[in-house]
C-alpha cells in the first residue's frame, strides 16, 4: 500500500456540493462549485461509441428545423466531447488526485481557494503531502489533476 492510499480522502465530494455549512461553499460561485464537483472520470457517449457519434435526443425542441442551438451544443460538448480528450484511466486517477485537493480544501477550510488555485494555495497542498511522505508521483498527479 503506498503512503497516498493512507492520507484520508473524501470518497464522494459531489454529496457535499450543495452543503452550504462546509467550508465557506457558501462563498463559491455556481459556476465555479459545479466545476469543483464535477466527476468526469466514466467514459463519454463518443468514446462508447468508437468515434461515430451516437444518436443524441433532443432537450428543447428547436425553432429551426433540424438545428441544434447553440447552448445545447455547448453543453454537449463539455459533457461528451471535451472529457474525451484524455483517457478514461487518466480522468479516473486525476479525479483519485482532485478528491485529495477537495479533502485538502474541506479540512483547512479553504475550498473557495481551491478554484481558481493561487500559487500559495498550490504550495500549501504540496507541503502538506510532503510533510506526510507522500511520492512525488503521487504529488505530480495532484499537480496535474489540478492544471487539469
Amino acid at each position: 500500500m503506498g503512503k497516498e492510499e493512507r492520507i484520508p480522502c473524501i470518497e464522494n465530494p459531489e454529496a457535499c456540493a450543495n452543503l452550504v455549512c462546509l467550508a465557506g461553499l457558501q462563498h463559491i460561485p455556481k459556476k465555479v462549485k459545479d466545476v469543483v464537483f464535477m466527476d468526469d472520470a466514466a467514459e463519454t457517449l463518443l468514446e462508447r461509441s468508437d468515434g461515430l457519434w451516437p444518436a443524441v435526443e433532443r432537450s428543447t425542441p428547436s425553432k429551426k428545423k433540424g438545428l441544434f442551438p447553440s447552448a445545447e451544443l455547448l453543453q454537449v460538448f463539455n459533457e461528451q466531447v471535451l472529457p474525451a480528450q484524455l483517457q478514461a484511466s487518466t480522468r479516473r486517477n486525476y479525479r483519485y488526485a482532485w478528491r485529495q485537493a477537495i479533502t485538502y480544501g474541506l479540512a483547512h477550510e479553504e475550498l473557495h481557494k481551491l478554484l481558481p488555485m493561487s500559487l500559495d494555495t498550490s504550495k500549501s497542498i504540496t507541503l502538506e503531502f510532503l510533510v506526510v511522505g507522500v511520492a512525488a508521483n503521487f504529488i505530480k498527479n495532484v499537480w496535474s489533476a489540478i492544471e487539469h
